[in-house]
């Protein structure tokens, strides 16, 4: 969180150094973008009062193709990744 630009921070990491998988590509996909709409839920019932909320996505690896376009489906959500 920073008070001074009152923005707050929500970021869901994992550190799979070989890449994000849950089971298989849509199943990582449909976890992640639920893990983001935990991360909005949270923000409405409890953070609501800064001016600005970034959520975030972050790893090391995520293999270009299926996942990351499927990320890219959810535009408030910033992919720090590879």
């Amino acid at each position: 969180m920073n008070f001074v630009t009152e923005t707050a921070y929500l970021c869901e990491v994992t550190t799979n150094l070989l890449g994000v998988l849950y089971i298989d590509n849509k199943t990582t996909v449909v976890k992640i973008s639920k893990k983001h709409l935990k991360q909005k839920e949270y923000a409405e019932n409890y953070i609501k009062s800064y001016e600005h909320i970034r959520f975030m996505f972050w790893s090391p690896y995520v293999p270009v193709g299926y996942i990351t376009n499927g990320l890219a489906t959810l535009p408030e959500l910033e992919l720090i990744i590879n």
